[in-house]
């Protein structure tokens, strides 16, 4: 349909004067002429000038009319939310014993129809590989293996696919390294923390450094440990070269240490940053979660029940000491434990805070008020039979804000999967769905945490999940601060083997500077 302001091909401007006779040209026809020549070099003159306006404008149009959302409460003035356009997730090499196999599971809680793809692929391959998987369906999951000592993998998910992402690996170890041991894959960042146990307490660990990036990247390291701070050598300037992995030993950036936190942060480039940790004695291997920035309030949520060995991890890597009041949110209430209403943790260190006896075997979050920043973890062992253990780790970890994914779960055959929730404060309202490889499955059911409480909810595994399943927890609109964590355990004989892993939102929106009405939001700044 033609444009009603605009004259269509067919208007013509005619005219009732009659034709000039030939030959001699009348003056009219002379000053005719003479206004034709003049618009005739205007015209030539301008045209271009005419045509850069037009162009402009149209693309200040589309600029407006494709602008991302408006700023929602709470959100910085002058900054808007625009979706996610592509996501990217690196995996470590999921174990050192060359190849033991890791379950690896993608899911995106996505439900846009529009085009999209995700592709996993070896961190180091060639150029123009053939990935080793491909999803491409918006809210569906997508499982494979990864094969101890082939190195890091990375997960690029582009359009459709990019919002809601969520990228996990789970190994089930045996020999040197039994149990079950599952992580978060992560995106590229440049700044980490993580707190757990140290060489001292029987735990060996190793920093994975990733780099998915085209440039190198510099990163330093820095240790807090029970013996107080420790500045490593063997923590400064450390290279990871393009689409490469580094890993450093924990022991040679904090030897002979009860505990510590590492806050691992780029100097150049970014990186994905994980900690693998193998315990000797309680016996277990498990990676540590990424620990939430230093605050002075902090929720460690999922502390299973039924672990006998309970420790909170807690680090002050100011220069001030730390009094901390410790929270206990469990099924029956909140509460303090006796002794725990100020712990004194010396500034630029780590310490250890027994908790076995104050949780009696419940499902439990901490919450930790301070009067400096400070960050923090738990360790949880349980009996995994035959006179074996198992270890875990639980970290400080954010409110969700919007969908939750937990990619990849099983249940059946002696596993289970498990939401252990906690609303500190106020009700919490949560709604629970499942993902397997051919879609969102129609079963949803809602969850309400009571103020101050701490709630276990079972998931079962969805028809047609038999290689595995994908959970979506999101918080609803009228819900208070709610934090959480996926328990996934395996029976054995005399016991069982289990993994944490903390709920953080998916990353489904950017924020993005403001666009105003005017050309100056389309043209670049002049240069003088």
């Amino acid at each position: 349909m033609s444009d009603p302001r605009e004259p269509s091909v067919g208007d013509q401007t005619v005219s009732d004067a009659p034709a000039p006779s030939p030959g001699r040209r009348s003056r009219r026809a002379q000053r005719s002429a003479q206004r034709g020549s003049v618009r005739g070099y205007l015209e030539h003159r301008y045209a271009p000038l005419a045509a850069v306006v037009t162009a402009l404008a149209v693309v200040w149009g589309l600029a407006h009319v494709t602008r991302p959302e408006p700023a929602r409460a709470g959100q910085d003035a002058g900054t808007q939310r625009a979706p996610v356009e592509t996501n990217l997730m690196a995996c470590p090499d999921p174990s050192s014993s060359p190849g033991e196999r890791t379950r690896v599971g993608v899911a995106t809680s996505s439900q846009s129809r529009g085009p999209g793809r995700a592709e996993i692929r070896p961190a180091g391959g060639q150029q123009g590989a053939n990935p080793v998987g491909v999803v491409r369906r918006p809210g569906t999951a997508w499982y494979g293996t990864h094969t101890g000592g082939t190195g890091p993998l990375s997960v690029r998910a582009d359009g459709s696919l990019a919002a809601g992402l969520e990228v996990e690996q789970t190994t089930k170890g045996s020999g040197d390294g039994p149990g079950l041991a599952g992580i978060r894959c992560a995106p590229p960042g440049m700044d980490f923390w993580f707190v757990g146990l140290g060489q001292a307490a029987g735990a060996n660990g190793r920093l994975y450094l990733t780099n998915l990036d085209e440039t190198t990247a510099t990163v330093d390291v820095d240790a807090y440990t029970s013996e107080g701070t420790v500045d490593p050598l063997d923590g400064r300037s450390i290279t990871v070269q393009p689409h490469s992995q580094q890993t450093v030993p924990v022991r040679e950036l904090a030897p002979n240490t009860g505990l510590v936190a590492l806050s691992v942060r780029t100097i150049i480039g970014r990186v994905s940053a994980a900690v693998r940790t193998q315990n000797q004695d309680p016996t277990g291997v498990d990676w540590l979660p990424v620990a939430g920035a230093p605050s002075t309030e902090q929720v460690i949520p999922g502390l299973p029940p039924g672990t006998a060995d309970q420790q909170l991890l807690l680090a002050a890597p100011g220069a001030q000491n730390a009094s901390v009041t410790v929270h206990v949110v469990t099924k029956g209430g909140t509460y303090v434990p006796e002794g725990r209403r100020s712990v004194q943790v010396p500034a630029g260190s780590a310490l250890g805070v027994d908790l076995g006896g104050a949780l009696s075997g419940k499902a439990a979050a901490v919450r930790l008020t301070s009067d400096v920043p400070i960050t923090g973890g738990a360790f949880v062992a349980g009996d995994a039979g035959a006179g074996g253990s198992d270890v875990g780790y639980a970290a400080a970890t954010p409110a969700l804000d919007d969908a939750a994914v937990v990619a990849d779960n099983r249940a059946g055959d002696g596993r289970k999967t498990s939401l252990l929730l906690s609303a500190p404060e106020e009700d919490a309202q949560v709604r629970i769905s499942t993902l397997t490889s051919r879609g969102k499955t129609q079963a949803s059911s809602e969850l309400r945490i009571p103020g101050g409480r701490t709630v276990s909810a079972n998931v079962r595994g969805p028809e047609g999940s038999q290689d595995g399943f994908a959970v979506v927890v999101e918080p609803q609109a009228d819900s208070g601060p709610v934090y959480g964590a996926r328990l996934q355990t395996e029976n054995v004989t005399g016991g069982r083997m289990f993994t944490l892993l903390p709920l953080v939102t998916a990353r489904t929106w950017v924020t993005v500077p403001d666009v105003s009405d005017s050309l100056s939001s389309v043209l670049a700044p002049s240069r003088r």
